[in-house]
């Protein structure tokens, strides 16, 4: 969605490399970390046959307390992170057999970085914003909930 681009190009998040995943593969943290070392942000996942379609789903690694950030960076949040009992990497390969994907594409922005930015959950707000407003008052497919 050109919208979301265009907020994420004017807010400048710094953009990590998009990480592509497809249901045959099992390395899912290995590819990250080679372009996801650290920061906290907001991710995006799109259908790889449509990535200049609209996202699968929007989420956010970083929640801040009155201390800082926790533990949960990207690159955790991504890997070790559990969605519906599973790791995140066999629920993505559940979602992308139950929706007959072949592979998806995780695009990952830094919001935040050495006390300075947007709060992630912000950010994640602003995209879910966005894409309800462009999108006939839905979510993307993928969240279930906001």
């Amino acid at each position: 969605m050109k919208e979301i681009a265009k907020y994420i190009n004017d807010k400048k998040f710094e953009a990590k490399q998009p990480v592509d995943f497809n249901v045959t593969e099992n390395d899912l943290a290995g590819k990250l970390r080679a372009v996801v070392v650290s920061g906290y942000g907001v991710y995006i996942i799109y259908d790889c046959a449509k990535v200049s379609g609209s996202p699968l789903y929007i989420g956010k690694a970083g929640s801040f307390t009155n201390e800082g950030f926790g533990k949960q960076d990207l690159f955790l949040r991504l890997t070790r992170g559990r969605q519906e009992k599973k790791s995140r990497k066999e629920y993505f390969k559940k979602k992308m057999n139950d929706t007959k994907r072949k592979a998806i594409r995780i695009c990952c922005y830094v919001t935040w970085k050495d006390g300075v930015g947007m709060l992630p959950a912000k950010a994640e707000a602003d995209l879910i914003q966005l894409y309800y407003d462009h999108s006939h008052g839905k979510l993307p497919e993928w969240n279930k909930s906001f």
